[in-house]
């Protein structure tokens, strides 16, 4: 399959503790899902609150995605959707 895929994770103060580790367990096991699909497959993670970030540069390497989804801290803070959205236009 050929795509390029970026997963906007929100990490703001509304998403909480306990469901932001659950979207991190559910953006790894998606990757890992997502192993089989072939070579042409790109997936990064763009994150937002206040303001938005690249977690993850897109790639093919997607053990690299999975690790770096497990490994994602919680910043807790406003909530800005537009800003996230905009940073994975960007990726693209």
């Amino acid at each position: 399959m050929k795509a390029d895929i970026v997963v906007v994770v929100d990490e703001s103060g509304s998403v909480g503790n306990g469901n932001f580790e659950l979207t991190k367990k559910a953006t790894a096991k998606m990757t890992n899902e997502l192993k089989n699909a072939g070579p042409e497959l790109r997936l990064g993670i763009a994150k937002f609150a206040t303001e938005a970030r690249v977690n993850t540069p897109i790639t093919t390497n997607l053990t690299k995605v999975h690790d770096d989804a497990l490994a994602m801290t919680y910043a807790g803070q406003a909530t800005n959707t537009r800003a996230g959205y905009e940073k994975a236009f960007e990726m693209l």
